[in-house]
C-alpha cells in the first residue's frame, strides 16, 4: 500500500509541474501585462513601459521567469497582483470561502444521487424507475448553465410582476457578507444546479452497477444464507457499487470547480471563478497563474485521495 501511495504521490507532483509549466507559458505569451493600465496615459514613454516590465521581471527570458516563479511558489509566494498590488495569496484567500461553500454544498447534495440509484435499482421496472430514467436522459441533454439562466429569467419576471422572490436574484450585497442566512440564500440556486449533475450521473451509474451486482452468484449465496436485505445491501452491494462511483467522483471534481466559475459569473458571486475572469480580463498574470495552480492543486490532491479510497475499496488496484 505504501508503494502504491508513493507512486501516486510522485505522479501527482509531476502532473502539477507539467500544469504549471504549460499554464505559465500560455498565460505569459498572451498580450498585456502590468503596463496595460498605464498605456492610455500620454505621459508614459516606451522607456517607462520597459521599466515597469523590468520591475516585474518580464524582460527576462521565459524559462528564467518560470524558474524564479516556481522557486517562489514552492515557498508559498505566488507574486503580487498587477491590479490591486496585494499578494496573490491574499486575493485567493479572500475569494476562497464563497467558492468552497458553493462547491461543498453542491457536491454533498449531488451525492444524494447514490441512494436514489440504489432505490430505483432495487425497484427495477417500477414507475419511479422509469420516471427517473426519463428525467436523467432529459436532464443530461440540457446544459445546466442554460437551465440556470432560464430559472433566473422566470424568477426575475415573477419578482418584477408580483414582488415575490421565490429564489435569490443575481447580484451580491457586500454589506451582507457576514450574514450567514444571506450567504445560504444566495447559494440556494447555484448549489442545486451544481448538484443536478451529481443526481443525474450518480443515480445512473449506481443503478447500472447495482443491477449488475444483483445478478452475481455471491449475492444469491448471501440470500441463501438467510442474510437480511439490509445486510446484503450494505456489505455486498454498496461496497462493490462504490468502485466506479469513487472514480466518477474524483473525475468530476475539476468539472465542479469549472462549473463554479460559470455559476459565479451568472449569479455575480464573489469567488474564485469571478476572480479568474477578472484577472484574465485585466491581464493580471500573477493572479491568473496563481488561481490556475490553486485549482489544479485541489483537483490533483482530490484525485490522489480518490486513488487511495479506490485502493481501500478494491485491494486489487494496489497491484
Amino acid at each position: 500500500m505504501r508503494r502504491f501511495i508513493l507512486r501516486r504521490a510522485i505522479q501527482s507532483v509531476g502532473l502539477l509541474l507539467a500544469i504549471s509549466a504549460i499554464g505559465f507559458t500560455i498565460i505569459h505569451l498572451a498580450p498585456g501585462g502590468p503596463e496595460v493600465k498605464f498605456m492610455m496615459d500620454p505621459r508614459m514613454t516606451p522607456a517607462d513601459i520597459q521599466a515597469i516590465r523590468a520591475h516585474y521581471g518580464l524582460t527576462d527570458p521565459l524559462p528564467i521567469q518560470y524558474g524564479k516563479w516556481l522557486i517562489n511558489a514552492v515557498r508559498g509566494d505566488l507574486g503580487v497582483s498587477y491590479e490591486s498590488l496585494y499578494p496573490v495569496t491574499n486575493e485567493i484567500i479572500r475569494a476562497l470561502p464563497n467558492t468552497l461553500l458553493l462547491i461543498t454544498t453542491g457536491m454533498l447534495l449531488g451525492l444524494l444521487g447514490i441512494p436514489l440509484g440504489i432505490y430505483i435499482a432495487l425497484r427495477r421496472g417500477s414507475f419511479m424507475d422509469n420516471m427517473v430514467r426519463v428525467l436523467t436522459v432529459a436532464g443530461s441533454s440540457i446544459p445546466h448553465w442554460w437551465f440556470g439562466l432560464l430559472i433566473l429569467l422566470v424568477t426575475s419576471n415573477l419578482a418584477i410582476s408580483t414582488g415575490i422572490k421565490i429564489l435569490p436574484l443575481p447580484g451580491y450585497n457586500g454589506a451582507e457578507a457576514n450574514n450567514p442566512l444571506y450567504q445560504v440564500w444566495q447559494l440556494v440556486l447555484p448549489s442545486i444546479l451544481i448538484a443536478l449533475a451529481g443526481w443525474l450521473t450518480y443515480s445512473r451509474i449506481t443503478r447500472t452497477q447495482v443491477l449488475d451486482i444483483l445478478s452475481q452468484d455471491y449475492v444469491r449465496t448471501a440470500h441463501s444464507k438467510g442474510l437480511s436485505q439490509s445486510e446484503i445491501n450494505r456489505h455486498h452491494i454498496l461496497r462493490n457499487a462504490l468502485i466506479p462511483i469513487i472514480t466518477t467522483f474524483g473525475a468530476s471534481l475539476p468539472a465542479l470547480i469549472g462549473g463554479s466559475i460559470i455559476f459565479e459569473q451568472i449569479f455575480s458571486l464573489p469567488g474564485i471563478g469571478k476572480l479568474t475572469i477578472e484577472s484574465l480580463t485585466r491581464s493580471d498574470f500573477p493572479v491568473a497563474i496563481g488561481v490556475l495552480m490553486f485549482v489544479s492543486t485541489i483537483s490533483v490532491v482530490a484525485l490522489f485521495m480518490c486513488d487511495i479510497l479506490y485502493a481501500l475499496v478494491d485491494p486489487r488496484v494496489r497491484y
